[in-house]
């Protein structure tokens, strides 16, 4: 908006309301800077607009009550910082969709392996929800036409075999899977040699599929492939890396009871619920603050909820403070949506 504004988004394209609370996240590069609750009647919408300061922004969201999610993201506005795109899980869209996001680099080798996501930060964080998108790219560098490509790729023990889905290739091959074992053949595929026909000596093939969903945090997941061009000796690609774990929460100051209370309804165009996970005797202080930290609000209120109403509130961020007499804090951040 303007090149000032990122705006993201929700809307139920649905002829009812949502029948029970969804949940929507907002990253902002590898930080979750929000992760609430949503309700929305038949067509309502919310729109959350934050500084367009080079971030990678992305919002995930549950869209079916069985916990299907969606995803959008948004990079290159106000500045760029690459690589945060295909670092998270993406939306391939409807199933008569054909999708392919590749970051443009540099020099490299043809023969290699990829994979969406790529994972967030130096541990490559992926979770158990989302599957993982390889290709294996080949190209042939030799003196001469290859009649015959085979890939050999033996999956790792962490990979739920029977989530395997086959996403494309470049020309046309077979394939099987044998327990771990993945062979696929191109035969005949009749690629010429790089120094006859450079665009044309590429190939690729693409397959998707999930993590094992009992997997605990740390677990380490490695793959790489052989490429063999007719009868040649086989060709290792790159490793390729991912660890299971959770993203970090972005926070203003150490929750130790962070885990008390949950907030429904954040962005707010009126009201947010605060609720308490587990009961909590005696009163309780909620204080909302401005960004040069002035108190705009204070109330007390006993039991598990406390009912926050945007009244005259111009839109923007806040940040509250939720206090009790055994000295729990809960702080975070809160947005008022126009």
């Amino acid at each position: 908006m303007g090149d000032t504004i990122v705006r993201l988004g929700l809307k139920n394209i649905g002829d009812a309301p949502t029948l029970a609370w969804h949940e929507y996240k907002i990253i902002r590069n590898e930080l979750v800077e929000y992760n609430n609750a949503f309700s929305l009647n038949m067509q309502e919408s919310l729109s959350f607009d934050f500084p367009a300061d080079g971030s990678t922004w992305r919002m995930e969201a549950t869209k079916f009550n069985n916990g299907t999610q969606t995803s959008v993201a948004l990079e290159n506005c106000g500045g760029l910082t690459p690589g945060l795109i295909n670092a998270f899980w993406l939306d391939h869209g409807p199933v008569e969709y054909d999708f392919d996001c590749r970051q443009v680099v540099q020099a490299y080798d043809p023969n290699r392996k990829t994979a969406v996501p790529t994972g967030v930060g130096f541990e490559q964080i992926i979770s158990t929800s989302q599957p993982i998108s390889y290709t294996i790219d080949f190209q042939n560098t030799g003196t001469d036409t290859a009649f015959r490509v085979q890939l050999l790729d033996q999956l790792s023990d962490h990979l739920d075999i029977n989530t395997f889905k086959s996403e494309g290739a470049s020309h046309p091959c077979s394939w099987e899977l044998r327990g771990k074992n993945l062979e696929v053949l191109f035969l005949p595929i009749a690629l010429p040699d790089s120094n006859v026909d450079e665009p044309a000596s590429h190939g690729y093939f693409s397959f998707s599929i999930s993590p094992k969903s009992n997997l605990t945090d740390g677990t380490e997941i490695y793959n790489s492939a052989k490429i063999i061009f007719d009868f040649n000796w086989p060709i290792w690609t790159n490793w390729v890396y991912h660890s299971i774990g959770k993203l970090t929460v972005s926070v203003d100051e150490a929750q130790t009871h962070a885990n008390l209370w949950q907030v429904l309804g954040n962005p707010t165009r009126d009201v947010a619920i605060f609720r308490s996970e587990s009961f909590l005797a005696g009163e309780k202080r909620f204080e909302l603050f401005d960004a040069s930290g002035r108190v705009l609000r204070s109330a007390e209120f006993s039991g598990r909820e406390f009912e926050f109403r945007r009244d005259m509130l111009p839109g923007g961020l806040y940040f509250f403070r939720i206090s009790n007499g055994q000295h729990r804090v809960f702080t975070g951040k809160i947005v008022v949506a126009e």
